[in-house]
């Protein structure tokens, strides 16, 4: 359903000290997002080659901040404006977020294998990738614009990286999910990011009997979705907190 009452965009501008500073400072994604306002974003409009052609950390960081511009000045103003229902804004935000995610995951997984080697499972002796799992309203599909980010770090395997300077893939995985909380945190307007405001991540092996896995997997008012990372293969030794639950 669509809000009874909305703006035109000189009042959600006026509305919003965000959208002011953006469309002042960016003019052309002012223009850009003008011109497309009455209709639903799309996310094949969105260039987003520069993530994947991020060659470091400050480069992904500003990739994701331009990509989390043009999707919430977007949302934003097609919620004040009248055009988005609730639905459309909590897609947006989550599609976001899982695009962001995975981006993140894949830079820092591709720079840390480049100094350790990739982590290889000691029972498959195959490379292995990290799993992320979505908890709360990101699992759920319900992320709106000041929801947190709630996540759970799983790798499949312990092992050794193949590289000159081996890592246990305990210590790979640990340090790769610590990376993406920095590249979430950097790219968010905020210069700092306390747990509260990034979510929360815990590292460990599927099929660990750590208690925070336990209680997840057998708690069915939890929302939990595995993260853009999964491998689908990898889906079945989840049961429980790698499936969409959403009976809360």
């Amino acid at each position: 359903m669509l809000a009874a009452s909305s703006m035109d965009l000189d009042q959600a501008l006026e509305f919003s000290r965000y959208a002011q500073r953006l469309y002042t400072a960016q003019p052309e994604l002012a223009a850009r997002i003008e011109a497309r306002l009455a209709l639903p974003l799309t996310w094949d409009e969105l260039d987003r080659s520069a993530l994947a052609n991020a060659s470091n950390e400050l480069e992904l960081a500003a990739a994701l901040r331009e990509l989390r511009q043009a999707v919430v000045l977007t949302t934003l103003l097609r919620d004040l404006t009248g055009g988005a229902d609730l639905r459309e804004v909590c897609a947006n935000v989550t599609r976001l977020a899982e695009i962001g995610i995975r981006a993140a995951v894949d830079a820092h997984h591709r720079w840390l294998a480049h100094i350790h080697g990739e982590p290889i499972g000691a029972e498959s002796c195959t490379p292995q990738r990290l799993i992320v799992v979505a908890m709360g309203k990101l699992g759920g599909g319900e992320l709106n614009v000041s929801s947190d980010v709630d996540l759970v770090f799983v790798y499949p395997e312990d092992g050794t990286t193949s590289g000159p300077k081996p890592l246990a893939n305990q210590e790979f995985f640990e340090r790769l999910g610590r990376r993406i909380i920095g590249a979430l945190a950097m790219s968010r307007p905020r210069a700092s990011c306390s747990a509260s405001t990034c979510g929360y991540a815990h590292t460990a092996r599927v099929g660990h009997s750590h208690h925070l896995l336990v209680r997840w997997s057998n708690t069915s008012s939890s929302k939990g979705a595995p993260g853009s990372a999964t491998h689908g293969s990898r889906r079945g030794r989840l049961p429980g907190i790698a499936a969409r639950n959403s009976s809360a």
